[in-house]
Formats: structure tokens, C-alpha cells, sequence
């Protein structure tokens, strides 16, 4: 590679990593994602008070121990490793030399930045590997992709994941092998890489067996140096790791046997299934560009195959076989196949060579080409401007796996109509105990919802089609008192009153009458006493509802009662809400 050429990669390079994260930064809002909370605030720990430990930040704990949270003799940790939020530092450590101090109210910032400017810096090396190996213009064709068409934007860039520094070094990785290929001492420089993206994120190990295995055959000289070089970093983590939790594998230790132990093999498969085609996580789904990779990953296994290819494809296979082991396969609380994110640089680079010789062949080929491209980026720009937990809160797929299978009800639909749809019933919903963050206009009501409730609005709630279903329980047995503000919608000027029954445990209660001019009313319903171990099933049922989009999109929910406040009280009147 002459110098003329050399200068041109680096100068859109460049150009690369300032635009994407120039696009990533532009969606001023930021994922509230819990997952990443310890990252967000552990560079503060680091900076100011040099430890890994987040035992200063009061407001984390102080209702209780939260799940990405560990307690290990009076200090709090970070569940999940600390990969990102080091490798953020830099950003941190710059804004306080610059300012003089580092405020926790920028903490969101700061956050918002680091993971635009790390998933910005994966894209980087994505481009770097493609333009190694192949023309100018196919390489930011290909960066692009990965930077738009996959996850990378709405989930990766908008949070300090552990997908937002793994992806980083998984990329960074990629393409020193590609280097390797020409200068072989690229290959040392691959190990360091391979070991930074493992400790960010542990999964990453099938990559790290396939690179390491890859080096060992074609690189056979040199593999002794590249487990050299990826010793330090391994070596590192292991004693945080041992010092900190007591185990090798960290945080994980108490809740790999949980979410892995008693899955079948129907079960495995159908997890696997759901990783590829499911209509709210599916990797296909909402990235249909990468079916492009099948053909490369094909093609690398027969006689001939490229032997980086071969290794690349047992990395994707090896990381999809360790997620759809997971009984949380679907990544909890997120947009799309966010669990897949880490093999997101691998799967572009397997796509790249397909799409190039269907575009270059023209015709209908080229149509499905860009019609791919086209939804994969529409989606990731669907997921930036419109996602906002709401679907996952409100049918809860952790407990309800079935509605991450239904099309009609899909996350992306819902998105596209920005909540105005009626959501898949929870069949299997949990029950918690009132408390202070039960409000009906706020997200955290979805806990009690069992179905027929819409999505939380700054007003309250909308109880759906013929009934809706609320499971509470308390932490006494009261008596109890239900506080109902109610009104019915329009009609589209058909003047007529809404018939409210309430039912609790399937015993009717009290029927109700609201006023057809949609004025509020107020309707007390007592409760039966309840052990503390019991829930109450609390049902509306209604006369009727009314659709206002009955054809193409809008607001095709079957509104039936709007609720403008359910809140319970106990006979002296306390409110819990």
C-alpha cells in the first residue's frame, strides 16, 4: 500500500469517525439504560476517589440493592465489568482539566458523549478493515452500514453498554487481523486487542478462541507473542475479578446457573430462532442487510475458503451459541437484538462482499440490495427518535416471551406509532407490591398491568377493548380502599354513557356510570382484606369502545375508559399511589 493511498484512508478516517459521531450526537436525548448506570458514574469513583467502586453514590442503593449493583463487605460494585467506563476515562479526565472540576449532573453528558465517541471510534475500525482489504469507495459503504443499518446506532451510541467498548476493541481487533495478513506482526498487537474486548465484555470470549486459533495456524510464529500480549490485560481482570467478587468470572458468578440452568433443546433452538427472526429482536428483522453474510459464511468453509473468514465465522457462531443458552436471549429492556451487538463488526465485514456483487450485478438484485439498506437504516433511525422502553415495560418479555413472536404487536410497530396500539397481554405478569412509583401516568404503573392497559401518557392511561387487568398486593392486610379518576372518550359525536364494572378476584364490586361529555369522575371501590402473600386481581370491564383509526396507521387502539388516576388507600386515608 503506497503512501498516496495510505493518506487517503487516514484522511477519511478521520472524516468517518467525526460524522458518525457528529450523526450519534445529534439525537440530543439519551437511552435510560440501567445496564449502564455503573459506567456512567464509576469514572467519577476513579477520578476522585481512585477505586472501582461505587459506594459514594448513595442514591443507588438506598431503596435497596439494585440488580447491576453487588454488595461485597460494605462496598458497592458494579455487576457487570468495568471495560467501558475505563476506557471512557479519558473523556472525563479531559473535561476536568479543561473545567477544573467534574459535576455529577453531567453525568448523562458525559455519558452520551463517551458512547458516541467509542461506537464512533468502532466504526473507525471497521472502515480501516474494509479499506485494507478492499476498494476505497466499498470500505465507507461498508462503514456506513455498520454505523447506520445496524444496532450499533440506536442501542450501542446511546449508552455506556458494554456492547459500546466491546464493539470498539472487537473492531479494533478485526482489522489488525487484517493487517496480520500482509505485515504479521500485526498479529501481536490482535492479542492485546482480542483480551481488552473480552474483559468488556465476557461473551467475547468465542472470539477470542477463534482468533487465537486463527493466529496458531496461520501465524504459527507468532502465537506465542500474541497470548503474550493478551496476558496483561487477562491477567488483570482476573485478580479485580477474584480481589472483588471472589470468582474468575466476576459479577456473573451468581446468576450464570440462574438465567443457563434447565433450558431444553427446544428451548435453546427457539431462543435461537428468536435471535434471527424474532419481529422485536430479530437480528434479520431489524437488520436485514446482514443476511448478506450467510453467502461469505458459506463460501469461507469450502476448499479454497479464506482461512480469516473460517476464523470470523466460528466467532459468530460460537457468540450466537452462548446467547441463545440465555434464558434472557433478548436482552431485557432495549431496542432490538442488542445481545448480538458484540459480532456486529464481523457480520458487516462477512456482508460486505455479498452486497457488492449483488449491487454490481444490477437489475432485481440491486433493488433488494437497497431495499435492505433502506429498512436497516429507517429501523436504526426508527429505534433513535422513538424508543423509549415503553413497549418493554409495558408487556414485560421477560415474563411474557410470546409477545416478542407477535407481528401484529411488534416492537416496531408500536415505535412507528409511537405507542398508539394496543400492546400484547401479558399472560404471565408479575406481582409487586404498591409503592410510591404507582402512579397510572408513569411508567412504573406497567408492573401491575396484567392486559388491556395502554402505555403511560402525561395524563394517565387508556383501559383497552372489553376489560383491563391490574394485579397489587400490599404489605398489610389492610382493609384496603381503590380511588378511581375516570372519564370516557368522545364517540365521535355519538352522544352515550360508559357502563365501568369493576371486579376483584371475579366478584363484581361496583358498576359505574361515566357521563358522555367526558367529565371526570371520581369512584371509591373497597377492597377486601388480602394476606400480604396474596395479590388482588382488580378487572374493568366495558360496555363499549371506540376506535379512531380503523384503517392504515393512527391510533388504532379500542379506547374504552381513560384513566386519569388509580391510587390506593388504606381507611385512614393514607395514599400510597
Amino acid at each position: 500500500m503506497n503512501s498516496s493511498v495510505t493518506a487517503r484512508i487516514a484522511v477519511c478516517a478521520v472524516a468517518v469517525w467525526v460524522c458518525t459521531t457528529a450523526v450519534y450526537l445529534a439525537d440530543r436525548s439519551k437511552l435510560d439504560a440501567h445496564d449502564a448506570i455503573p459506567a456512567r458514574y464509576l469514572p467519577y469513583s476513579i477520578l476522585s476517589e481512585g477505586d472501582a467502586d461505587l459506594t459514594e453514590f448513595r442514591f443507588l442503593y438506598r431503596d435497596g440493592t439494585p440488580y447491576y449493583l453487588q454488595e461485597r463487605e460494605g462496598r458497592y460494585h458494579s455487576t457487570y465489568p468495568i471495560g467501558s467506563a475505563v476506557v471512557a476515562l479519558p473523556l472525563y479526565a479531559g473535561v476536568r482539566m479543561v473545567r477544573g472540576r467534574l459535576e455529577l449532573q453531567w453525568a448523562e453528558a458525559l455519558e452520551k458523549w463517551a458512547a458516541a465517541m467509542l461506537a464512533a471510534g468502532s466504526v473507525l475500525f471497521v472502515f480501516l478493515a474494509l479499506a485494507s482489504a478492499g476498494p476505497l469507495p466499498l470500505a465507507l459503504a461498508g462503514a456506513c452500514i455498520y454505523a447506520f443499518g445496524t444496532n450499533t446506532w440506536a442501542v450501542t451510541s446511546q449508552a455506556q453498554w458494554q456492547h459500546t467498548s466491546s464493539q470498539l476493541f472487537v473492531a479494533a481487533a478485526l482489522w489488525a487481523l487484517v493487517r496480520a495478513r500482509e505485515q504479521g506482526w500485526w498479529a501481536i498487537l490482535a492479542g492485546a486487542l482480542v483480551s481488552a474486548a473480552v474483559a468488556c465484555r465476557p461473551t467475547n470470549i468465542a472470539f477470542a478462541a477463534a482468533a487465537a486459533g486463527y493466529v496458531a495456524v496461520v501465524h504459527r510464529r507468532r502465537f506465542a507473542l500474541f497470548l503474550g500480549a493478551a496476558a496483561p490485560c487477562a491477567m488483570l481482570v482476573a485478580w479485580y475479578n477474584a480481589s472483588t467478587f471472589g470468582s474468575l468470572v466476576g459479577g456473573y458468578s451468581g446468576c450464570l446457573a440462574v438465567y443457563t440452568r434447565g433450558l431444553s433443546v427446544g428451548e435453546r433452538l427457539v431462543n435461537l430462532a428468536g435471535l434471527l427472526a424474532s419481529p422485536s429482536r430479530g437480528l434479520w428483522v431489524y437488520s436485514p442487510v446482514l443476511i448478506a453474510a450467510v453467502p461469505s459464511i458459506i463460501r469461507a468453509w469450502r476448499r479454497g475458503g479464506d482461512p480469516l473468514d473460517r476464523a470470523l465465522v466460528v466467532a459468530v457462531l460460537g457468540h450466537t451459541a452462548i446467547v441463545m443458552q440465555w434464558r434472557w436471549w433478548h436482552g431485557g429492556v432495549t431496542f432490538g437484538p442488542r445481545l448480538m451487538n458484540d459480532v456486529l463488526p464481523l457480520l458487516v465485514w462477512l456482508a460486505v462482499p455479498a452486497l457488492a456483487r449483488w449491487w454490481g450485478a444490477g437489475g432485481l438484485r440491486r433493488c433488494v440490495c437497497a431495499a435492505a439498506i433502506l429498512w436497516s437504516v429507517g429501523v436504526q433511525l426508527l429505534g433513535v427518535l422513538r424508543y423509549d422502553a415503553r413497549w418493554d415495560l409495558a408487556v414485560d418479555p421477560a415474563r411474557n416471551p410470546s409477545a416478542l413472536w407477535d407481528v401484529r404487536r411488534s416492537q416496531l410497530i408500536f415505535a412507528l406509532l409511537d405507542g398508539a396500539m394496543e400492546t400484547s397481554p401479558r399472560t404471565s405478569p408479575a406481582h409487586y407490591r404498591v409503592s410510591s412509583d404507582a402512579a397510572v401516568s408513569s411508567a412504573g404503573f406497567d408492573r401491575y398491568v396484567g392486559y388491556g392497559m395502554g402505555v403511560a401518557e402525561p395524563w394517565g392511561r387508556w383501559g383497552l377493548g372489553r376489560e383491563s387487568l391490574v394485579l397489587v398486593s400490599f404489605d398489610d392486610p389492610g382493609p384496603w380502599r381503590m380511588c378511581v379518576e375516570a372519564f370516557a372518550p368522545s364517540r365521535g359525536g355519538v352522544a352515550g354513557t360508559q357502563e365501568l364494572t369493576v371486579l376483584v378476584d371475579g366478584r363484581v364490586v361496583g358498576i359505574y356510570t361515566l357521563p358522555a361529555d367526558g367529565a371526570t369522575t371520581r369512584i371509591i371501590v373497597p377492597l377486601p382484606p388480602v394476606r400480604t402473600d396474596q395479590s388482588l386481581a382488580v378487572s374493568f370491564r366495558y360496555r363499549w369502545w371506540v376506535q379512531p383509526a380503523r384503517r392504515g396507521f393512527g391510533d388504532a387502539r379500542k379506547l374504552a375508559v381513560g384513566f386519569r388516576n388509580i391510587r390506593f388507600e388504606r381507611d385512614t386515608g393514607t395514599c400510597v399511589k
